[in-house]
Parts: C-alpha cells; structure tokens; sequence
C-alpha cells in the first residue's frame, strides 16, 4: 500500500479517534468544588438539585432539549468560589456558579477558549458579588440562551454593550435584585432575541422607551419592587407590540388617571397579563374608563391595592370582551355589585372616548363572557354579595370568596333562587367555590350551595370524562398549572341549632330562609319603636332623678339657712338707720348683750348671721362677740364665732331648734300682722329700746320711721 493510500484511508480515522478521545477526556474531568453530571439522568439528577424557586422554574424552560443526556451539567453552587474555574470543558451545557464569593466575570486565560468557544447555553451567578462582567467572557459564549446574574451588585448595563452584540442567541435574562438606577438607551446593548426580562428589586425610577427598542423580541417584562409610578415612562410614541405580560407590581403608583394609564397602555397593544398589585392607591377608586386600549387583557391583577369603589364602566373601552381572570383580593371593598362586575352599554360616545359623562350614561349593562376566575377573597369588610352580583359574568368557572366578612351566600341570581338547580342555572360553568374564615349563616342560599356540590359534570377539557363541584378545595388547575391552596373549615355561625356544624355535615332541611326571614323583619320592625320608647323612658328618669336631687339639696338648703322674717326685717333697719328697732314677737325679750356690739362706728358694722336668721354685731377683730337671742329659743345664747365662721354642731342644734319652734314664730307674725296701723306707729314713733345688762333704763329714739 502506497503512503498516499495510508494517509487518505487511515488518516481521518485516526483523526477521529483522537478526537473522541479528547472529547471523552474533558467530559470526565470535573472542577474541585464541583458537581458534574451527565446522562441519561442529567435531567431530573439536576431538578432534584435545584428542587424549587426561580432556578428551578428557569431551568425547567430549557430541560426540554432532546440531548441533553449527551451535555454536561456543572453544578457549583455554595463552593466558596472567587471565580470561575478555568476547567470548564467546551461542552458544557449548563454551569451554576450560584451562593459563591465571585466579584468579577472572567477568565484570566479566555484564549484557550478561542477555538472552540464554550458551547454554555445556561450561566447562573445568582447571589455572589458580581459588580463587573467583562465583556472578553462574553465573547465566548455566543450560544448563551440563559444568563441568571440575581441578586448582586450591579449598578447599570454597561457591560451588555460591545461593537456587535453579545447575546446573539440569549432569550432570557434575569438581573432583580442589584442595584439599577434606571433603564436608558445608552446603557443598554442589543438583545436580537430576548423575550424574557427580569428587572424586580432593584432601584428603577426612570424607564427610556428608547432603551426597550434594544429589546424587540420582548414578550416578558418584570419591573416589580422598583420605584417606578406612571410618570415614569418616557415612551414617547414607541410601540411594544411583542410585550404580553407586564408586572409593576409593588411600586410607587399612587393614582390611577385615566390620561396616564392610556399614555402608558397605548405603547402595549398587545399586553394580555397585567400585574399590578401592591400598589398604595391613594383614592382607593379605580376610574372609569381605567384601563382603555387594553384589548386583548386576559388576566388582570389588582390585589392589595386599598380599593374601596370600583366606577361603573371601569372595564369599558378596554378587555371587556377577553378578560378571563380578574384578581381584587385584598382590598377594601365592602360589597360585591353587579355593577363592577359588568360592563357599560354607551349609547351616547364611542369605546374610545375616555370623558365621563353622567348625564349621557344610560346604566345598562353587559356581560362579561369571556371571565372564569375571580378572586374577591381577604376582603375583611366586604359583608355583603348583593342581587344578582354575578348574573353578568355567565361563564365563571372558580370563585375566590374566603376570609371575608360575608354571612349569605347568594350565588344564584333572584330568578333562580328558589329552584332546585338556582346556582347550576345562573353560573353553569362554576366548578369551585371557597367560602371558608366567613360568619356564615346556613340559611337557604346555603342549602342551594351545599346542593349544588358534589356533583360530577360532564366535560371534554383535558380529555376528563367529568368535573366534580367542589367548595374549599385543596387544589386547583388554572392555565394548566396545578395549584394548591391551605383551606380551613366553612362553620355555621347561625341558625342556632346548627352553630357550630360544618357546612357539607350540617342537615340541609334545616337551612331555611322563611322562617328566619319573618323573624329578621319582626325584629327589624321592633328595633325602631323599642329603642324611640326606651330613649323617652330614659329621658323621663334622668329628669326625674334630675329634679328630685333638685328638691333634695333645696331642703337641706332651707333646713341649714333657715329664714326668720322678722329678724331679717329688723336687720335692714338696722342697716338704713343704724339703730333701728329690734321687732321681737310677742312673749319673746331681747336677752342682753354685751356693749361691743353697740359700738358700731367704732369697729365698722355689724355681722349678720344668715345662718339662722339673726343679727348679731361684732368687731373686725379676730375676739368673738355674743350675739342676740330670744328668749323664747330653747338655746339662751347665740354660737361664737371665730372670724368669720361658726361652729357647724351648734349650727346643726340651733337649726334643728328653730324647726321645732316654727309653728310658734309662724302664730306670732301672724299675730303682729294683725294688730292696727296705730299700734304699729306708735310703737314705731316710741322709739328704739335697748336694754343693757344690770338695768332697766331705755334709750329711745327721736327719729319718726313713719314719714319715712
């Protein structure tokens, strides 16, 4: 054999062998550190590694390669790592550096990788300290379709941009939780084929529409955890017509303008998810016309937004015909209406008119076809489902009504409720209900709910042969997806006689409405004159109570200060004339009393004892003065005073006295009533007497009271 011969027939073989060789040679050497798997196992050895979160739902959208059991996979995760390692074999598939020390992306000897380039189609350095990514590494990586860089310290885009792209083929990239100030056109390179954006928890307040042009394949666009509101779009007259889901979930919306969200949903023509929860919404009212130009919305998530009103025709002009899940959980809302739960007929403007007008509205409502799921649950003030709130939305398949306040159930419209089928005839399609942490009354709406359970539907979805109704189920299927829920016990709270009980073992002849209902109207109609009669009853007793302490505190009054009307005469003369007359009743004598009290120029007057009733004259001096007493009073003396005050046990005594003798004092002015005018100016014109201790001598007074 010539050597040409050799070298054209055995020359690629060994070419070849050597090749395998090598190849065989790279797979079989692993990093330190590492975990390198490869198979026919490689794929769920890989899940059962990653087990759950945002990893393992990534990775999940890739695993469907038909082969990977001919990759490599390197797991390096939590290994202490500073930087990648250098022995990462060219046929690596995926390569998870996540939970390491890395601060830098890059390889000190990149040229080894120059030919071949590492065929990586999955990179992820989630939760290291990356602040840098050398655009060199990227170089060699032009197969990359997944880039996890979360959780690190990133502060802009910089590193995407080069001369040509670096992400020829990347179509998901997940940057949430770094440090990203903004989103501008000058920090961001191209990204030919990238449909999935993460941006969550980072720091964004400024969103260039420029920059989402580098962007013409995106489909998802995450911006939650942020501090972006609707001013914050600068989109100008850019249109997005691939973006399909949207989440601004968490960010620093506070109004809901019908100007802004039209400027914002104009650019998103073909946007069918919307998140836009966790939002403090300062009026607690979604608008009218709110979310107009969306419509092609299919799922709409507005939960713990502090909504407490919801405008009528607020779907109007929008999804009213494609909306198929509608989540309000966690508001304030305080009833469920049909009037929210429906759209607007207009007669009098086209869909695209966003001015509201009350005089030109005529409420007629439509239905809401296309909707399947609505969550209204930890609504703690919603109390009350209203009539007929879900007659306009025929097609509801799963009901979210838990953790609320509501105690009936009225499912079922007003023209079905008596019928044996009220809730299979107003909603044919429901399958689930969850209605359990509620005060719930097991009332006849109830019963229509318990009877409307447990039974299997017939049904071609998913090739099932049936769908059994369910109330507070486990689990449930929503776009395809198995999801569970933590459901607690649906109790009755009312009628007594089922307190207790749970709903589905309560005896459904005892749920009644009419028997309950003739007493709740009985009761109603006492409430009104039972609370008027007792507000009057109420009234009356205080009053009463009100004057009697009134008669009380007067009597005491009158039993302490007991008036004498003949003393206090005396004691105005007294005060006009200084030394009038003392008018004694007759069998009565002025007892002596000491000089003193005569002497009233010199200490300035004389002290009136109103306490009972008599005139008695001391100094301004601290000394006490006797008083004048008649002779007829049971105590000879008058209490002494000390300044100004009595003492309050002779004062109780003396009172009690003059009760005693009241009947006396009254006979005696009677009596000096009735004496003749003569007697009384002749006694008067006599003059005034006083008499002194230890003599009978008289002093009588020149002045004639009577002209006076």
């Amino acid at each position: 054999m010539s050597l040409n011969s050799f070298v054209v027939l055995f020359l690629p073989a060994l070419f070849h062998a050597t090749s395998t060789v090598t190849q065989a040679h790279e797979i079989a050497v692993c990093p330190q550190k590492c975990i390198c798997i490869s198979g026919n196992a490689t794929a769920s050895h890989v899940s059962n590694v990653l087990q759950e979160g945002y990893i393992f739902e990534a990775w999940n959208r890739f695993q469907h390669n038909a082969a990977l059991q001919y990759m490599m996979i390197y797991l390096c995760q939590n290994s202490n790592l500073a930087r990648i390692p250098e022995d990462i074999a060219h046929s690596a598939y995926a390569v998870f550096l996540d939970e390491n020390l890395i601060e830098t992306v890059s390889l000190e000897n990149s040229d080894r990788f120059e030919t071949p380039k590492i065929g990586a189609q999955v990179l992820s350095l989630s939760n290291n300290k990356v602040t840098n990514i050398s655009s060199g590494f990227l170089r060699h990586l032009p197969r990359l379709r997944l880039l996890i860089l979360r959780n690190n310290l990133l502060i802009d885009l910089l590193w995407s941009k080069d001369q040509a792209s670096l992400f020829p083929m990347l179509i998901e990239l997940d940057l949430s939780g770094n440090a990203l100030n903004t989103l501008e056109a000058d920090d961001v390179g191209e990204f030919p084929l990238l449909t999935r954006l993460d941006l969550s928890g980072n720091r964004i307040d400024y969103v260039e529409g420029t920059a989402l042009t580098k962007f013409p394949k995106l489909e998802h666009l995450d911006l939650s955890s942020n501090r972006i509101g609707l001013k914050s779009f600068n989109i100008d007259d850019f249109q997005f017509p691939m973006i399909r889901f949207l989440s601004l979930s968490n960010n620093s919306i506070t109004k809901l303008k019908t100007d802004e969200l039209a400027q914002l949903f104009g650019m998103l023509p073909s946007l069918a998810s919307l998140d836009m929860s966790r939002n403090k919404i300062a009026s607690n009212t979604i608008p009218y016309h709110a979310f107009a130009a969306l419509r092609n919305l299919r799922a709409l998530n507005l939960s713990s937004c502090d909504i407490q009103h919801i405008s009528e025709g607020w779907i109007n002009g929008g999804p009213e015909v494609t909306l198929q899940t509608l989540d309000l959980s966690r508001n304030g809302l305080r009833s469920a209406s049909s009037f929210f739960l429906s759209a607007l007929v207009e007669d009098d403007f086209s869909r695209d008119d966003i001015q509201y007008n009350a005089d030109q509205m005529t409420y007629r409502l439509r239905s809401l076809v296309a909707m399947e799921t609505l969550y209204l649950n930890d609504n703690r003030m919603l109390s009350a489902l209203e009539d007929n709130a879900f007659q306009f939305v025929p097609n509801l398949r799963m009901l979210f009504l838990q953790n609320c306040d509501i105690p009936r159930f009225k499912v079922a419209n007003s023209e079905h409720r008596h019928s044996a089928t009220a809730i299979a005839s107003s909603l044919p399609r429901l399958t689930h209900i969850w209605i359990f942490k509620n005060p719930i009354v097991c009332d006849c709406h109830m019963r229509a709910l318990i009877t409307w359970s447990d039974v299997t539907i017939e049904t071609s979805h998913n090739n099932q042969s049936g769908i059994t109704r369910m109330i507070d189920s486990p689990a449930y299927t929503l776009e395809s997806k198995e999801m569970e829920i933590q459901v607690g016990s649906s109790v009755c709270v009312a009628p007594i006689a089922l307190s207790g009980l749970v709903v589905t073992m309560a005896p459904s002849d005892r749920m009644t409405c009419g028997a309950e209902d003739t007493v709740t109207i009985v009761i109603a109609m006492l409430i009104g004159p039972v609370s008027f009669a007792g507000s009057i009853l109420l009234t009356i007793l205080c009053g009463s109570i009100h004057a009697l302490s009134i008669r009380i505190r007067k009597r005491n009054k009158a039993a302490a200060y007991y008036p004498k009307p003949e003393l206090m005469l005396a004691h105005n003369r007294q005060q006009k004339w200084h030394n009038p007359p003392a008018q004694v009743p007759p069998g009565h004598s002025l007892s002596p009393v000491s000089p003193m009290s005569t002497n009233i120029g010199a200490h300035g007057g004389i002290q009136t004892n109103l306490v009972l009733g008599q005139i008695s004259a001391r100094s301004h001096h601290a000394d006490t003065t006797d008083g004048l007493s008649l002779s007829g009073h049971p105590s000879t003396r008058t209490p002494r005073l000390r300044g100004s005050c009595r003492d309050t046990s002779s004062l109780r005594l003396e009172a009690k006295a003059w009760r005693q003798s009241d009947s006396q004092l009254k006979a005696a002015a009677r009596a000096e009533r009735e004496k003749p005018n003569e007697s009384q100016k002749k006694s008067v014109t006599e003059g005034k007497r006083r008499s002194f201790p230890g003599t009978d001598a008289h002093v009588d007074s020149r002045t004639d009271f009577t002209k006076l």
